[in-house]
């Protein structure tokens, strides 16, 4: 048995190491002190969504319909929609659906602020404006669960100040699927790494602060400009101030949203995600690090190999380690039967941890919602 296929075994062990680690801090963090804030009649804390909006014709009833039919007080629920600059219908839906709910406002922006530019700089005008405790953040293209204030709410005990959601992806053929088990896998990476002490990363269409936290951390507006916003604001409220942070697994906090329907979208998606994990702390990439051996040696097995069985036995194994990791999350999102994606996850999930790295240092521009950063 050659050196380089007793390297393959050697990595795979550590894989399904790192994965078996994984699991345990889901668990570690599924399994934190059930301290709920549990709420009697009249006692539920004020709650403000906050929707940035551009060009989102298509989406946007359903999204702010979805919010307003929550099963949360009324008077203890405000949703705050911001308009973008859009240049279609959003600005005549929002003026509808605002004549109907007394605790929808809007606002509506027409220039960049400072070194803030798109999403960012319109939430950082909305947020102000919420009157809420908590302020809860979800995107225009997105539904909620008619359950999704009450059980987030519920994870702000008096020490938590940031809470991160799961959103899933519609599955409604084979190309949407394996991004919709590709997005449970990495969200049950991110819900782990938090269970571990090691936070790495939340999801901005499902994320929830306490206003005092953002205030203390002085906004949007003190956080370096990222084009993942959500994750530059989760890094400064953890590492800046006291509060603690969770990231549930839990099914009654879930938020969904359709999956890219074009490769061209998928790779933009990917892209822009690279570049603004970036600036994630040394263990992350460290993590990611195994994996990319992994599939590395995987796709270079046929010049050290002779035979393909090495190869094979090590996939396998893979597979196995990485449906069992991210069985849980489905199981509590009642997604299951996404593991019949698991062959094209697995091809399409080799190929983008090799080939982004790589494409994230040739190219820093980022095209989204027709604007270009850099």
């Amino acid at each position: 048995m050659s050196f380089m296929i007793l390297v393959l075994f050697g990595v795979t062990i550590l894989y399904i190491a790192v994965l078996v680690w994984l699991r345990f801090g889901m668990r570690r963090e599924r399994c934190r002190p059930r301290r709920l804030r549990l709420f009697s009649p009249g006692t539920e804390p004020l709650v403000s969504v906050v929707v940035a909006a551009r060009n989102e014709e298509a989406n946007l009833r359903q999204c702010l319909e979805s919010i307003l039919g929550n099963d949360y007080p009324k008077e203890k629920l405000e949703v705050v929609v911001v308009d973008d600059r859009s240049t279609d219908a959003t600005p005549s839906i929002i003026a509808d659906l605002t004549r109907e709910h007394p605790n929808l406002r809007s606002l509506r922006i027409e220039r960049d602020d400072g070194k803030l530019r798109g999403k960012t700089n319109a939430l950082a005008r909305g947020i102000p404006t919420a009157r809420g405790e908590i302020i809860m953040l979800t995107d225009a293209d997105c539904i909620v669960s008619r359950t999704w204030v009450r059980e987030t709410a519920k994870y702000f005990t008096e020490d938590v100040g940031i809470v991160a959601g799961v959103t899933m992806l519609n599955d409604t053929s084979w190309f949407s699927g394996m991004q919709a088990l590709d997005w449970m896998y990495l969200l049950s990476v991110a819900a782990s790494t938090i269970g571990l002490r090691i936070p790495l990363t939340v999801i901005g269409n499902n994320l929830s602060f306490r206003k005092a936290a953002y205030e203390q951390v002085g906004g949007y507006e003190a956080v370096p400009f990222s084009v993942t916003e959500d994750q530059a604001l989760f890094r400064a409220i953890i590492t800046k101030t006291s509060w603690d942070h969770r990231f549930p697994i839990d099914g009654g906090c879930g938020v969904t949203s359709d999956a890219c329907s074009t490769f061209g979208e998928l790779r933009r998606q990917k892209h822009r995600w690279g570049i603004g994990g970036k600036d994630i702390q040394f263990r992350g990439p460290l993590i990611m690090s195994v994996g990319v051996l992994e599939h590395l040696l995987l796709v270079l097995s046929p010049l050290y190999a002779p035979a393909v069985w090495p190869a094979f036995a090590a996939l396998a194994v893979k597979c196995g380690g990485d449906a069992m990791f991210a069985s849980r999350a489905l199981r509590e999102y009642g997604r299951v039967r996404l593991l019949r994606y698991l062959p094209l996850f697995e091809l399409y999930f080799i190929i983008y941890t090799i080939v982004l790295p790589i494409a994230i240092i040739v190219d820093t521009k980022v095209v989204w919602k027709g604007r270009t950063y850099r």
